[in-house]
């Protein structure tokens, strides 16, 4: 997915404790006008979006995602649509699969759109190689078990089929944090880590805490 050619300059989704992690897949409700132009702009043409997490200033303010969007998180996700279904009264069910984080890096003032538009750049991951990796990947296998042995079946199976099939470290981070991670503070200092090593190590504490 990382191959996908990732544009200069793209439309974000801000949203409250939302974030989106990359190879991961977030459905929306869109009904916001300016987030419907936003959908209807991206289906016309690469079907990228972003999304972005608006500061803990901004949530308790109660302004996510109006004009003081500059108070957005520096980084987000890229994402792709991968299914968008137009509704009578004119909104969107959307289905979103991430691609990479983004940075922010400049938000741009755009006459023509009303939803936000910002430059961006691509986020990799700083991998960890060799036998460190292996480590690492046994013990967060090892921590995300016990949450994973209670979730329903189905979801039970597609986990474990993940941990013993993903070889990247940081695809495997993303995808178990998407499920497993639901305090906003933890999923937020994932979102912001770019270096695979540091996410795993705090992925792990979160899951060690049992709060998973």
């Amino acid at each position: 997915m990382e191959s996908l050619a990732i544009p200069d300059v793209c439309g974000v989704i801000i949203l409250p404790n939302s974030a989106l992690f990359p190879n991961s897949g977030m459905p929306l409700n869109v009904f916001e006008p300016q987030y419907i132009e936003l959908i209807e702009k991206a289906l016309e043409e690469d079907c990228i979006f972003c999304i972005g997490e608006a500061s803990s200033d901004l949530q308790a303010s109660g302004e996510a995602g109006e004009s003081d969007y500059r108070a957005c998180n520096k980084v987000g996700t890229a994402g792709l649509i991968r299914m968008a279904r137009r509704n009578p009264d004119g909104t969107y069910h959307v289905l979103l699969q991430g691609v990479i984080r983004v940075a922010f890096e400049e938000w741009v003032e755009a006459d023509e759109v009303s939803f936000p538009l910002a430059k961006i750049s691509p986020l990799p991951d700083v991998p960890v190689l060799g036998f460190q990796a292996e480590v690492l990947n046994k013990s967060l296998c090892e921590s995300a078990e016990p949450a994973i042995s209670s979730m329903p079946d189905v979801l039970k199976h597609t986990l474990r089929q993940m941990m013993d099939n993903i070889d990247d470290l940081g695809v495997l981070t993303d995808l178990l944090a998407q499920q497993l991670v639901h305090d906003p503070s933890f999923r937020h200092e994932l979102m912001m880590e770019p270096d695979v090593e540091v996410r795993v190590q705090t992925l792990i504490e979160y899951l060690d805490l049992g709060v998973a």
